[in-house]
């Protein structure tokens, strides 16, 4: 099997003249970037679901693209009772940081009579001590404008209370009640 190579080389267009210094003669190699589709993709592994749940996941929520954990949060929360119309999925944010405004994400608002920010965090995203140092100060900021709204804090998700369906429910459930 053939594996595709990350750069191919062109030969530059015209040859130096410098008879003093050996290979002179012959033309530059330029690296640049291959025009072949790369064999292994970084979203090589969006498509898998796991064999435990019980339809298959489809990557998408009311129209935006998602993560398999995402989905099967959203999943959980409709199977705990929560409406469609009451769940709000990938929400921007206006946060002031110092002298300026800055847009942040929230993965899900839920419409309990009182809303209640969720975040999923998954492993890749949020394992290393600096991811989570980045996530604590990005959660105070949200926390400190979800109060003056009379919102709940957020809530975090972790991806071992969402690596089935059954996991994701029960996770859900303990979130709404």
């Amino acid at each position: 099997m053939k594996v595709a190579q990350p750069y191919q080389y062109r030969k530059s267009p015209k040859k130096t003249a410098r008879p003093n210094v050996p290979g002179a003669d012959k033309p530059y190699l330029y690296k640049t970037p291959s025009k072949r589709a790369p064999e292994m993709r970084l979203d090589r592994l969006r498509n898998l679901t796991n064999p435990a749940d019980p339809i298959p996941l489809t990557g998408w929520i009311h129209g935006k693209e998602a993560s398999d954990l995402e989905e099967r949060f959203y999943r959980g929360v409709k199977n705990a009772g929560v409406t469609d119309e009451d769940i709000h999925y990938d929400i921007p944010v206006q946060v002031s940081s110092g002298m300026r405004m800055e847009e942040k994400k929230v993965d899900f608002m839920i419409d309990l009579g009182v809303m209640q920010p969720v975040e999923v965090d998954g492993y890749i995203g949020h394992h290393t001590a600096a991811q989570q140092g980045y996530d604590s100060v990005r959660e105070t900021q949200l926390n400190a404008l979800f109060l003056k709204w009379g919102w709940l804090p957020l809530e975090r998700v972790k991806w071992w209370q969402l690596e089935s369906q059954e996991q994701a429910d029960v996770t859900a459930r303990q979130l709404i009640s």
